[in-house]
């Protein structure tokens, strides 16, 4: 039992209490059964996905920009045209039925008419967004605005357990998604802003009916809805989404109900390009996002001069010294974790003669200071000469490295694909590496590359070749 000394961890996640029914000969239901015996199903289920898979994007939901619409469209988008010009008459004559039935100005049976002729509408209504929804892409004519951007396919899983569905293509207009005072603020301060594309679950009632009997109370509703259909919502924002700082999983509140799909770089009236769009902030499908590595300052597999090497390095030549090997986290580590040993630098011997020897280039941290860091200097200490042919090999021991929840780095260097920081791409010669021709883009669709295989822990290797 808890005192009044003790407090809580962290907010405790809602989890209701799950009763099911328990059924009997003779036995009455009522709407609020039926509804009960839906939530049982509908919460075991969203449990089970929150707490067995966490949350995240789980395949596609891809952001790109939408290409200007082509002067000479297929044929095939006529059937498109057609049906959003039927949608579009279907609502003006359900608009002005609703607005008859409401006027108060018919006989009884002129009244029974119009409602019936409205729930005829509604049905048609419904059809026909479904054709429209099954319509292929290639088939749909497309945007004629420059600010427009494109959500592709794909499943995500809120943080409450819900699934998000995307089935077809989304084009977005990020100028109608955001309020009048949003537009003005950004057109007041010129240059580009950062806007936030977030996926959203929603419910959507459908099949509008009149009930056949009267409720218990006596009273016989005009319109009720037969079906829900789970859908999901849009959300463009000028705010950026709270961070996700839990370390619980399953067992702690839902902060963000929304699952954030890209961070795009925009200004009104201007076209969107892939090079604005940054996808890299979504949250992979997980219980936990582990801390990885996001760069660091030599280039793998790159061939350095010898003076290069000792550079980067760190290595104390010429009465000139470097702060040495950077490396970036996605997000702060424990300093103290940072210990002799969790860095290693080796030299395997190369060159014509005597090769294959191992030897450690011993070393140290420079400049660690307070409790965390999101980036760690480490320099050769030992001075030792680098001849041609040699390799430099890099150790990081991430299981030893703990971040601000206590979880080790997850440091696998998948493919050696962790970019080299932007800082030292021109400020080093990388050598005649050849760039990679397939697997530019990690698995989920997202640039750019990090460490790790959504596992906390493991070790980061690589390393650089002396010519």
């Amino acid at each position: 039992m808890m005192t009044t000394k003790q407090k809580a961890l962290a907010p405790c996640s809602e989890v209701p209490e799950f009763e099911r029914l328990n059924y009997f000969y003779g036995q009455m239901l009522s709407v609020s059964d039926f509804r009960s015996e839906q939530d049982y199903f509908r919460e075991k289920l969203k449990l089970h996905n929150r707490c067995h898979h966490g949350w995240g994007v789980v395949c596609g939901l891809q952001v790109t920009p939408v290409e200007v619409e082509n002067p000479c469209p297929p044929d095939d988008c006529d059937d498109w045209q057609k049906l959003c010009e039927e949608i579009k008459a279907l609502d003006a004559e359900i608009a002005a039925t609703e607005e008859l039935i409401g006027s108060n100005a018919l006989s009884e049976e002129e009244l029974q008419k119009a409602k019936q002729k409205l729930q005829e509408l509604h049905e048609q209504r419904e059809r026909l967004r479904r054709r429209q929804e099954c319509t292929p892409p290639s088939q749909r004519p497309r945007s004629d605005k420059p600010g427009d951007v494109l959500i592709h396919c794909g499943i995500a899983l809120d943080c409450h357990g819900n699934e998000l569905i995307v089935r077809q293509p989304i084009i977005v207009d990020l100028s109608k998604m955001l309020g009048a005072g949003e537009i003005r603020r950004c057109e007041e301060q010129g240059d580009p802003v950062d806007v936030y594309l977030s996926l959203c679950f929603c419910e959507q009632p459908t099949f509008p009916s009149r009930p056949v009997i009267p409720d218990s109370c006596g009273s016989l509703s005009e319109c009720n809805y037969g079906k829900y259909r789970e859908s999901t919502g849009i959300r463009v924002s000028l705010e950026a989404p709270s961070s996700d700082d839990s370390c619980g999983g399953c067992c702690e509140s839902c902060q963000e109900a929304c699952v954030v799909l890209a961070r795009i770089r925009w200004q009104p009236g201007a076209e969107v390009t892939a090079e604005a769009i940054e996808c890299g902030i979504r949250r992979p499908l997980s219980l936990y996002p582990p801390t990885v590595i996001t760069g660091i300052s030599w280039q793998h597999g790159a061939l350095y001069t010898p003076n290069t090497a000792k550079t980067l390095l760190g290595t104390e030549f010429q009465g000139s010294r470097t702060d040495g090997l950077e490396i970036h986290f996605s997000r702060p580590v424990y300093t103290e974790t940072l210990k002799p040993g969790v860095i290693d630098l080796w030299r395997i011997q190369g060159g014509s003669g005597l090769r294959g020897v191992i030897s450690n280039m011993e070393g140290s941290f420079v400049g660690l200071s307070g409790d965390k860091t999101d980036k760690v200097f480490f320099r050769d200490d030992t001075g030792e000469t680098l001849n041609s042919g040699d390799r430099v090999l890099i150790t990081i021991r991430c299981n030893f490295i703990l971040d601000g929840c206590c979880q080790p780095v997850d440091g696998f260097h998948v493919g050696g694909r962790v970019p080299q920081l932007p800082d030292y791409m021109d400020k080093f010669e990388n050598g005649n590496l050849q760039q990679p021709e397939h697997c530019l883009i990690p698995p989920g669709g997202c640039a750019p590359w990090s460490s790790g295989n959504r596992q906390p822990g493991g070790s980061f290797e690589s390393w650089f070749y002396v010519k």
